[in-house]
């Protein structure tokens, strides 16, 4: 079957081998030249052998040359007989950079896909030219006449219903986004029955990982959220993708975890060279014996995201919060979700655990300028939990893997994950490169197919700089409480004889807390589990016979005489009026307190303290439960619990403390007001890192810019919010309030920010003395460096110094509280986390 236009022509050959399309079009940039009479590059060593036969059968002479035996080609697909895809090689003229309009295959397939009047009309006529059918009168008279629009001619019923045979699948091929497969399977939606390559069990016999495997079913350009499902009985924690790396090859842009944690989503794209292929992608399940999938879905295990700015080159870092363990983590590149303008894309470069407990991603434009921006996102488990009343520590595995044969164009590493007793619960990779660099297109969390590990690998794409890559994979097991190293905060329990090594009986029982004023609940030695309760700001709310319930562990009760629990809360208000949300307090079933309500009024959160008999605590797992009663009529606002043995008062707050302390990395979302004026604006963004090693978050904190504008903030002790004032540069004077966007441990969240490192030396007794640690600075409020920073912490201590920029150094003071001031200097320190180029090779690859 034939069918051309005045520009273009192809025919359609159906065998017992398969369907071959062929044909060429004029405006083609390969026959733009003096070489009218051959074939495009490469095309026919692409056509399966099996169908070369159709070639040459063509309809109209004109298509070959009287010294050639085939017609002229500059497109070819085909569908073999027992595969379910389209194959479509698509051809560039190599001798052409600009305006290359290549093999024209989306114009030709078109008149196939749609055909226009008068293309059906020429197939209608070489149909019944072929069956030997004389045209009818009027037949001829319409031959006479070109086609009017919007009036298709009667076309030979075989020829119309081959031509819908194909149609649907091959405009499908050209065409992915938003269209259906005839049998109803979405482009990238939809349900995959996975393929599970192998399934592991840690040491401790609790935790079991399984890695599924899926391929998709039709060739495409772009694939966007691929579906890899895990068995309903587990969650999904990690996963990868593998595109291609040829004839052109094809990306990855995305390979991040499902929102209902069910399956594992990767995306990938051709760019720039058109590349159907088939995405290949792979999740990781996860269940723990003794836990059900609601429980470790919904309370054991935290996915943290990030979003970067919109830039060429983009990145984000998502951190696990305290309490919990970074396990995996994935990526997503938002070049064609609505949000960014469109554009040809970036592509990822990076995805991989940057710190202890960080998930770093990034991604590129490439040879052709788009802004994007990334999504980073953190799979993190808590780090200790009760299973079968026994409190489990998670001990995390990292293994990183250099690729080690110099700076290359296709950088490839593997690696066996060698856990001990661990089973594989994430895999990560990082380009390092000089631009314009290579482009991930494999991360599989597997060697050869059966083995757990990770592979991973890059690629040039048309143009290249050197490269060279890391691979990470991670993994876990259980661990007895007993087993665990002991927190450093259970360091502040011990006494001093302890300290100096003489023989004392063990910890009897780690700091133990649940912190609800700073997004997810924090704890330590805890974890925590509720009903009838939601989140607010900076507080937990309970409603009417809600409740939660907190379980930790003793480690030796016989040396607790007596332990003290401590409720923060507060009622809240009905309207002006007192609001009523009483509560029952029980430990192990047994109530501490009943009907109480917690005093202050609902004006400020109020500590309340219950003395707790020794005895009622067991080995092992205990059991809290905070319930308000059924006949609350306002809200039972939960801002922290805190349990320590009486010898050890107060130990739980001091390691709450220095937890906020360590996420010294804070940034605010902002807006201001003019002073005296009504209408409150959006502002820039203020991210704050100020850090001397004291783990002592900020309560205050002033600075100037270097073109003269100052601001001043007052911070919750919380850092959940701040109060403060602002002077632009003309002296306007504006109101300044932040709520907190996130937090991070550094150096999680500066990525693209300029963190300034000074060696110190502080100034008493008439002379200067090093000091020990590193003072580090960040302030970005979106305008000037500061060159003038003043701060106070929540321990009372407080600072100022005074920046040279070009010096590299400052000048300032110092003063711990209950001391006196000292002086006190710096020199900058080389930024930290720098990457070293690679530098390229005399020879290689030029495109």
């Amino acid at each position: 079957m034939t069918l051309y236009t005045r520009e273009r022509q192809f025919d359609v050959h159906f065998s017992d081998a398969g369907v071959l399309i062929y044909g060429n079009d004029t405006d083609a940039s390969y026959f733009t030249g003096n070489d009218w009479n051959e074939e495009w590059p490469g095309i026919l060593a692409r056509i399966p052998d099996a169908l070369k036969p159709c070639i040459g059968r063509s309809h109209m002479c004109d298509w070959t040359d009287g010294d050639m035996e085939l017609p002229l080609l500059s497109v070819v697909m085909w569908r073999l007989t027992g595969e379910d895809s389209w194959q479509a090689p698509r051809f560039k003229d190599p001798t052409l950079v600009e305006d290359d309009t290549g093999d024209c295959a989306d114009e030709l397939f078109a008149d196939l896909t749609n055909p226009s009047p008068e293309v059906l009309l020429r197939a209608d006529e070489l149909a019944r030219g072929e069956a030997g059918a004389e045209p009818s009168g009027a037949e001829r008279a319409a031959e006479a006449e070109p086609p009017r629009d919007g009036v298709e001619p009667a076309v030979d019923g075989e020829t119309r219903a081959a031509l819908e045979r194909i149609r649907d699948e091959v405009e499908f091929l050209l065409d992915p986004a938003g269209r259906e497969y005839p049998d109803g399977r979405g482009s990238g939606t939809a349900r995959a029955i996975a393929e599970e390559l192998f399934r592991r069990t840690d040491s401790s016999g609790a935790i079991t990982t399984a890695v599924f495997r899926y391929r998709a079913e039709h060739d495409q350009a772009h694939f966007t959220d691929l579906r890899v499902e895990v068995d309903p009985d587990m969650v999904v924690i990690g996963g990868g993708a593998t595109a291609v790396d040829a004839p052109y090859g094809a990306l990855l842009t995305a390979s991040y975890p499902s929102a209902d944690g069910t399956a594992w989503l990767v995306s990938s794209k051709d760019h720039g060279m058109p590349q159907p292929h088939r995405l290949t992608g792979f999740a990781i399940g996860m269940k723990i014996a003794g836990v059900s999938r609601e429980r470790l879905a919904r309370e054991l295990l935290f996915i943290g995201r990030a979003r970067s700015d919109r830039e060429a080159h983009p990145h984000a870092s998502a951190s696990a919060p305290e309490g919990y363990t970074l396990i995996g983590g994935g990526f997503r590149v938002n070049w064609n979700d609505g949000t960014d303008e469109p554009g040809p894309g970036n592509l990822a470069t990076a995805s991989f655990p940057r710190s202890g407990d960080t998930w770093t991603a990034r991604s590129k434009d490439h040879l052709e300028s788009h802004a994007c921006t990334i999504d980073a996102f953190a799979v993190c488990l808590r780090s200790t939990f009760v299973v079968d009343d026994l409190l489990r520590t998670v001990d995390r595995l990292t293994d990183r893997v250099e690729y080690r044969r110099g700076p290359m164009p296709t950088p490839d590493v593997a690696s066996v994950f060698p856990g001990q007793g661990h089973v594989l619960t994430g895999i990560g990779a990082e380009v390092v490169q000089v631009e314009p660099g290579s482009l991930l297109w494999r991360l599989e969390p597997a060697v050869d197919g059966r083995t757990p590990g990770v592979h991973t690998a890059a690629k040039e794409h048309g143009s290249w700089g050197p490269t060279t890559m890391r691979a990470w994979s991670l993994g876990i097991r259980l661990l007895p409480t007993e087993a665990a190293p002991v927190p450093e905060e259970s360091a502040l329990a011990m006494s001093p004889s302890r300290r100096s090594g003489e023989e004392q009986p063990g910890v009897p029982m780690r700091p133990t807390f649940a912190d609800f004023g700073d997004g997810p609940v924090r704890t330590g030695n805890a974890e925590v589990s509720r009903q009838g309760c939601r989140d607010a700001r900076s507080h937990l709310a309970i409603g009417a016979g809600g409740s939660i319930e907190m379980r930790f562990a003793v480690e030796r009760p016989e040396h607790i005489q007596q332990a003290t629990l401590t409720v923060t809360a507060l009622v809240s208000k009905a309207g002006r009026s007192v609001g009523y949300a009483p509560m029952d307090v029980l430990l192990g079933g047994v109530p501490l307190a009943e009907a109480l309500t917690v005093p202050g009024g609902g004006a400020l959160p109020t500590p309340v303290s219950f003395a707790v008999p020794g005895h009622l605590l067991r080995p092992g797992g205990n059991t809290l439960v905070l319930r308000a009663s059924e006949r609350s009529r306002t809200m039972l606002w939960l801002y922290g619990i805190t349990l320590d043995p009486v010898q050890s008062r107060g130990q739980s707050e001091r390691a709450l403390a220095a937890l906020t302390g360590r996420e010294s990395v804070v940034a605010f979302d902002t807006r201001w007001r003019v002073l005296d004026q009504d209408d409150w604006k959006p502002g820039n963004r203020l991210l704050v890192h100020i850090d001397r090693g004291e783990n002592s978050s900020l309560e205050h904190l002033s600075w100037r810019g270097t073109d003269g504008s100052e601001g001043g903030v007052c911070f919750r002790a919380d850092l959940s919010a701040f109060t403060g004032w602002r002077r632009d540069v003309s002296g306007t004077l504006s109101e300044l309030r932040g709520h907190r966007h996130d937090r991070w441990v550094y150096p999680g969240g500066t990525e693209g920010a300029r963190v300034l490192s000074f060696s110190t030396e502080e100034e008493w007794g008439g002379d200067w003395h090093n000091s020990p640690g590193v003072l580090r600075l960040l302030l970005d409020d979106g305008g000037t460096p500061a060159e003038h920073l003043t701060w106070r912490d929540q321990r009372g201590n407080s600072g100022s110094v005074a920046l040279r920029e070009r010096e590299g150094d400052f000048i300032g003071y110092y003063q711990r509280r209950g001391e006196g001031p000292i002086g006190y200097r710096g020199t900058t320190l080389p930024d930290d986390g720098v990457l070293t180029e690679v530098t390229a090779p005399d020879d290689g690859p030029t495109g």
